[in-house]
């Protein structure tokens, strides 16, 4: 997103996430937003600059963006970040980079300062989320799925990566479960532990996974899905999490809709 000559537009985006613009007229658009009373000079130096376009948003009663080389969220260092934009092989590549450093050091503060160097490329919120997401599904060993979803846990709490970014990798690797099952036939357990820690985290719900599970070819599949969704939250937080999470009227609703009445019975002996 490299701009092509010096210049800003005036543009407005009703939700920024992890850097980028995520809805509005300015989809893609690198942001920081900044505090109502941003100087325009701030923006003209930026421009003048000349490392990419940017844009004038309008966010929650604050206006006015840099290029993403200040202000890195919560976690990381105050310092200023750097990077460049990088073509998709290449983000991909630092994306399973950072991965494999995670699994050695769990240094947190080198997390977010990778994953703030990597979002100055537009979309690499939903790249990491998506590359890790399928790395878990495919090639995970059992040993590195925990330590993963830590990973995934803490980018998103530092707005390194979006609900949005999360609910969409989840929902391409439940849809297509049968097919990642070909592969590694631990995937349904290790579905059910993501949705778990996600569920934790409320960026994911019992009505998201039975929307999504609709979609799953076979039956035995779909019911495979949410048992063993089930299983893990009572497993890693008791039967009365899995009882509010599952239990409830609305969620047994789903439940029920999805697999029929007498298999959703047969779910429920899970949570006691």
């Amino acid at each position: 997103m490299q701009s092509e000559k010096r210049g800003w537009r005036k543009c407005k985006v009703s939700k920024v996430e992890g850097g980028v613009a995520v809805e509005g007229d300015a989809v893609g658009t690198i942001a920081v937003v900044e505090e109502e009373e941003a100087a325009e000079d701030t923006m003209a130096d930026a421009v003048d600059e000349g490392v990419m376009s940017v844009a004038m948003i309008t966010v929650m009663g604050g206006q006015g963006i840099l290029p993403p080389r200040t202000t890195p969220g919560a976690g990381a260092s105050s310092g200023p970040v750097t990077g460049e934009i990088l073509s998709e092989e290449k983000l991909k590549l630092r994306v399973n980079n950072m991965r494999k450093e995670w699994l050695q050091s769990k240094d947190e503060k080198e997390l977010y300062l990778t994953a703030d160097e990597l979002l100055v490329t537009p979309g690499a919120g939903q790249t990491i989320t998506q590359v890790n997401i399928d790395y878990a599904a495919a090639d995970c060993k059992a040993a590195e799925l925990k330590p993963i979803i830590e990973m995934m846990v803490h980018l998103h709490k530092n707005k390194k990566v979006s609900t949005p970014d999360i609910e969409s990798a989840m929902a391409d690797l439940v849809e297509f479960i049968d097919s990642f099952a070909c592969d590694n036939p631990q995937v349904f357990h290790f579905v059910g532990e993501l949705f778990c820690a996600f569920a934790n985290e409320n960026i994911l719900s019992v009505d998201w996974l039975c929307n999504n599970a609709n979609k799953v070819m076979g039956d035995e599949f779909k019911y495979k899905v949410m048992e063993e969704a089930m299983k893990s939250v009572r497993s890693n937080y008791g039967e009365d999490a899995a009882k509010s999470c599952f239990g409830g009227k609305n969620e047994m609703d789903a439940i029920e809709k999805l697999l029929g009445s007498t298999k959703a019975e047969e779910l429920t002996l899970l949570m006691k």
